[in-house]
């Protein structure tokens, strides 16, 4: 079992996370005692469960004494589920850290196989779009697609919803830049290693107010 302060850690980003009570009072117990319920011991595989359950990166960074080898797993969930543009624009020095201690062979394994086309040496393009300024731009951040149309989309969600100077970006990338890459919501999203990239971003010549314009109430999320 992990130590005090360890625990107390977990159990802050528990109480602060929006799991329902219920589910709340079940990862208190798991964190305190280690057990599930009537002595039956939690495993790394319960404590995973828990860290996916509600997007919360300090929830895993909390529970990652806890997590053994599962915690690439659980980080790569939070990187590639749901999020709101003030959670990832304001955690980029946590995702650092999260992401610079993790074991880059079991990110990739907890993401989809790199298609075939990309592998290697290749270089190729990927996207992002991108609005407002300062730390919330992030032009060169984690998320980028491979889907000119879909940085387009979030560019325009962008322009719509006010934020400063909306645009698109085009990185030239190899697979060994690639954390992991996945096609789940149909985005083909790539997840970068962005302290490692050392090419800058390019902005592409594009006017959004000829571009097609996407509804601001559509809630996937940012990138």
């Amino acid at each position: 079992m992990a130590d005090r302060t360890l625990i107390e850690r977990a159990l802050g980003a528990l109480r602060n996370s929006s799991l329902p009570p219920l589910s709340r009072r079940l990862g208190e117990r798991m964190i305190l005692t280690g057990e599930l319920a009537d002595g039956v011991p939690a495993t790394e595989l319960d404590f995973l469960g828990l860290a996916t359950a509600v997007p919360s990166l300090e929830l895993v960074s909390a529970l990652r004494p806890l997590l053994g080898a599962h915690f690439e797993e659980a980080l790569i969930s939070n990187l590639t589920g749901d999020r709101t543009v003030v959670t990832h624009c304001l955690q980029y020095q946590l995702i650092d850290r999260l992401v610079s201690e993790a074991d880059r062979d079991r990110l990739r394994q907890a993401g989809q196989p790199m298609p075939e086309n990309l592998r290697g040496g290749i270089r190729f393009d990927v996207y992002r779009g991108v609005g407002g300024t300062g730390r919330y731009r992030r032009v060169k951040g984690y998320w980028w697609t491979a889907d000119l149309e879909r940085a387009l989309w979030f560019a325009g969600r962008a322009r719509q919803a006010r934020y400063a100077d909306p645009a698109v970006y085009a990185l030239g990338i190899t697979e060994a830049d690639v954390l992991v890459w996945t096609d789940e919501r149909g985005e083909r999203e790539f997840v970068i290693d962005r302290l490692r990239v050392r090419r800058r971003p390019r902005r592409l010549p594009i006017n959004l107010d000829r571009s097609r314009a996407w509804p601001v109430t559509d809630r996937r999320g940012d990138h």
